[in-house]
């Protein structure tokens, strides 16, 4: 069983369910991306987890699952998970290095999607 990728889609869809919308917490002045402090790490680094509607929450989640599953049968859990926080990480880097004064957030696991289908698709 792929448990990084099954624990990562577990994890959005439980917290989906418990934070319906987390604009309001992502918004907070002492909140914005843009701030490298540590507590902004942490920030940043949850809202990976966090989606704005259900299209989005279900669109990453299949293709996360389609995808994520073969790479860490392939893979194994360990580098999954290094390639999960890597493109979490990466996805950041973009977002914030593209404008590091933007009002846009930071929200969803696209960025991780991204990185495990490139995976895949590099590996194919």
């Amino acid at each position: 069983m792929p448990i990084v990728i099954f624990s990562y889609s577990v994890i959005c869809l439980v917290l989906f369910f418990l934070v319906p919308d987390p604009r309001p917490l992502l918004t907070s002045p002492m909140l914005l991306v843009h701030d490298f402090s540590l507590l902004h790490l942490g920030q940043a680094i949850t809202a990976g987890f966090l989606h704005s509607s259900l299209g989005h929450l279900l669109g990453n989640l299949v293709l996360l699952v389609l995808a994520g599953f073969p790479v860490e049968r392939k893979l194994g859990s360990v580098k999954t998970l290094g390639l999960v926080v890597l493109s979490g990480l990466c996805a950041l880097a973009m977002h914030v290095g593209s404008d590091p004064s933007s009002p846009v957030l930071f929200l969803g696991a696209s960025g991780v999607v991204f990185g495990v289908l490139a995976f895949h698709a590099s590996s194919c």
